[in-house]
């Protein structure tokens, strides 16, 4: 089973190369360049292809100095912090304002979010088929594959109806811990707020709850991922 994820990964990692054109263009083209003057116009195809070739120079600027991580899981999540860096830099060098830059930056973000889940959520797919034991397989998988020590440090329980992990060290908060205030703020409030759509992304009646969060100053991310119990029961 991880053979297989460890596959898709791959696979979906150099599908994802071909696709940031795309992913850019989908998401910012057509939508204001400021929403307070309209008189600005709206972002045009050309702009998100600068934009996106900005984001993917700035990746290779950025790499170079990002601090190393021994895991295969370490190693790609701050891959996918720098990505996201990147794509918040290209934007705020075009000249957009910071609030709306977080915005859009967090939409292109999104999307590549997704992409990284997908091979869980197909494995998961093959092998089960109760959306409760899917995003328990998806979970765990993240965990043996992803949250490994010594770039995590994981806490895990099992209690009755879902999974539960306490994330008490992330390398991608390190990472953004060796930016700049802005920077952390983007951190805060784009990829941490991910994990609550890509619940229901992964499985059908998909949940997830945080009530601590370590980019919030806190002293871990508490973890919870279930379903909704009218699913859990189908």
């Amino acid at each position: 089973m991880r053979v297989l994820t460890y596959f898709l990964i791959m696979l979906n990692s150099i599908s994802a190369i071909f696709r940031i054109r795309g992913v850019f263009k989908n998401q910012i083209e057509g939508r204001p360049r400021n929403p307070a003057f309209p008189e600005q116009g709206r972002f045009t195809d050309k702009d998100a292809i600068a934009i996106s070739n900005s984001a993917v120079g700035l990746i290779k600027q950025l790499m170079p100095s990002t601090p190393k991580q021994k895991t295969f899981g370490g190693k790609q999540m701050v891959r996918g912090a720098v990505g996201g860096v990147a794509i918040y830099k290209a934007l705020r060098n075009f000249g957009i304002e910071k609030a709306y830059a977080i915005e859009l930056a967090g939409d292109i973000g999104y999307q590549f979010y997704k992409m990284r889940i997908a091979p869980f959520r197909r494995v998961a797919r093959i092998f089960a088929r109760d959306p409760a034991k899917q995003m328990d397989l998806i979970q765990r998988l993240i965990i043996k594959m992803v949250l490994k020590s010594p770039d995590y440090d994981v806490a895990v329980r099992n209690p009755p109806g879902g999974l539960e992990y306490d994330i008490l060290r992330c390398p991608m908060y390190e990472y953004f811990k060796t930016l700049g205030a802005e920077e952390m703020e983007y951190f805060r409030k784009t990829l941490c707020t991910y994990d609550w759509p890509i619940a229901e992304y992964c499985v059908k009646g998909g949940c997830y709850n945080r009530t601590k969060t370590l980019s919030h100053g806190d002293d871990m991310c508490d973890q919870r991922w279930n379903v909704r119990p009218e699913m859990a029961a189908n």
